[in-house]
């Protein structure tokens, strides 16, 4: 099958290679996407355990955490802790999930367990 972007002319005007984010950029992440929710966690654990992934995933950790604290506090602030973030990274880590950490660019170390 051919590749209609491929056969388009200009569609690519230039490739930008966007490095993976090293520790301290997980962590201001977690802060920037956490804007409008209360959040208590204790995010070293959370950057150490995400090396190597992409913001992207670090956009859906984080909105899987807040999900586990409405399920858990649905008439309350969203206030994501350490339980919601440590159940959320523990779904995306699991083997069912290697689709979504592939899709997302997870490029970081073996799902802890």
């Amino acid at each position: 099958m051919r590749n209609p972007l491929k056969s388009r002319p200009a569609t690519f005007d230039l490739a930008v290679e966007v490095p993976l984010p090293d520790a301290a950029g997980r962590e201001a992440l977690l802060r920037l996407y956490s804007r409008g929710l209360e959040l208590t966690a204790d995010l070293a654990p959370v950057v150490e355990a995400t090396d190597g992934v992409t913001a992207s995933f670090m956009k859906e950790l984080l909105r899987r955490a807040s999900l586990h604290a409405l399920a858990l506090r649905p008439d309350d602030e969203v206030r994501v802790g350490d339980d919601e973030l440590g159940e959320a990274l523990a779904e995306m880590n699991d083997a069912r999930s290697s689709l979504t950490r592939s899709l997302l660019g997870s490029q970081g170390r073996n799902p802890p367990g």
